[in-house]
């Protein structure tokens, strides 16, 4: 399913069931995936859009071969560009793995003028699979900025399944840059960019439109 919305525009889902194996969700622009439950296996959520928000999700690694599979493919900004959204953000959910599954957070899908953007944060992992070892497939390394607590691939506050006590493989992060004031509310997670000067990430700001999403809240009856 591919929610084609592009830059500039946005899509919510609430209460809602993905199910496939590759490639279940795909998004561009802006997506908020509120109380929804996605299913698949390789790479089944991914895209290029500036923020995509799963909150209080349900996610299903399925198995239909042993094999390692990968959650997240980010693609996210513009090599050069002054400012990059927060990208693929799992907030708030929850994640079953089945038996015989090596489940990676995300991999890189090959070299573009793009970021691996992706945020995983207080999410709890179940089932009978396993996470891979240092969480993250980086046979082909993260396209980030720095040490990727900005921009990069990124988890924090994560439990189940050793989430909480895994090594995180080198260039990806076990902190989130301004963790409690930039991924504490989905208004921050879809409003704001990483700003960057002179090729590092300097700060946020409020992204040039923002997405008002206090009706929809109100219809979700998402707090």
């Amino acid at each position: 399913m591919y929610f084609d919305s592009r830059a500039g525009f946005t899509m919510a889902a609430n209460n809602s069931s993905f199910l496939s194996h590759q490639d279940t969700v795909q998004t561009s622009g802006r997506a908020w995936f509120y109380n929804s439950f996605i299913e698949g296996n390789t790479d089944f959520i991914w895209g290029i859009s500036d923020a995509a928000l799963f909150e209080n999700c349900d996610l299903h690694v399925v198995n239909d071969a042993p094999n390692t599979f990968s959650i997240f493919v980010a693609r996210t900004g513009t090599t050069g560009a002054a400012t990059i959204g927060k990208g693929y953000v799992l907030l708030n959910s929850r994640v079953n793995v089945d038996t015989g599954i090596l489940c990676s957070y995300g991999r890189d899908a090959g070299t573009g003028s793009f970021f691996d953007q992706v945020a995983l944060v207080n999410n709890t992992f179940s089932g009978g699979g396993t996470l891979a070892a240092g969480l993250w497939v980086t046979t082909t390394a993260p396209l980030s900025l720095g040490d990727s607590t900005f921009v990069g691939w990124k988890a924090s506050g994560n439990t189940g399944l050793g989430a909480d006590t895994a090594a995180t493989a080198t260039g990806t992060a076990a902190t989130i840059n301004s963790l409690g004031s930039e991924y504490d509310t989905r208004d921050h997670i879809l409003n704001r960019v990483v700003t960057v000067s002179g090729g590092t990430p300097s700060g946020f700001q409020a992204a040039a439109t923002l997405w008002d999403l206090s009706a929809l809240a109100t219809a979700f009856g998402a707090h």
